[in-house]
């Protein structure tokens, strides 16, 4: 877990999410993070490549129906009590925002799905997207703001400026106080 704890985050965050570690002979070493339904079950498991080890990431649904459908850190989200939930792409972003006192935060973990809005929908009131610095994100975080609106969510947009390409970059390179005047939380 060295690799994680040299990112940035504290024992504490990796317990909560109980991230784990993994070394296979044809896939490298990998960061498991573990993909949990409301009821705290895991469902699935992504394994992010710690070196340049490709693909990137690895998907293993323990169940067929969570493909797709779930959204990471859903259950800490839903246990923190707020209606207003922050939607952001990936697994450090939510980690690193939960970290830095941020509960109401859960990853879609590339497209929002049809299945991920509906759980926004019956769990929270407000969805404030935050995707990542680039083309691919700023379209993605658009089309979601407006799929989420058209069912009835009301949703808004905070776009990353600069240097830093997602949430866990920002908190991390400029502090969580700059953070928090970003999202409108000061």
């Amino acid at each position: 877990m060295k690799y994680m704890i040299d990112r940035g985050f504290t024992e504490e965050t990796l317990k909560r999410f109980r991230i784990g570690y993994y070394t296979g002979y044809y896939t490298g070493e990998r960061v498991i993070f573990p993909i949990m339904d409301e009821n705290r079950r895991v469902v699935a498991e992504a394994r992010r490549a710690i070196d340049e080890q490709q693909p990137k990431y690895m998907f293993f649904p323990h169940d067929r129906s969570a493909h797709n459908t779930e959204l990471f850190g859903l259950h800490i989200a839903i246990e923190s009590g707020r209606k207003v939930v922050h939607l952001v792409e990936g697994f450090t972003d939510v980690m690193m925002m939960y970290q830095n006192g941020i509960e109401n935060v859960v990853a879609c973990m590339g497209m929002l799905q049809d299945a991920q809005i509906e759980k926004l929908r019956s769990h929270f009131e407000e969805v404030i997207v935050m995707f990542d610095n680039d083309l691919a994100g700023k379209a993605s975080a658009k089309k979601a703001v407006e799929r989420l609106i058209e069912v009835g969510v009301k949703a808004s947009l905070v776009s990353i400026t600069g240097e830093d390409k997602d949430p866990d970059a920002y908190i991390r390179n400029q502090g969580i106080d700059a953070f928090k005047e970003l999202i409108g939380q000061s």
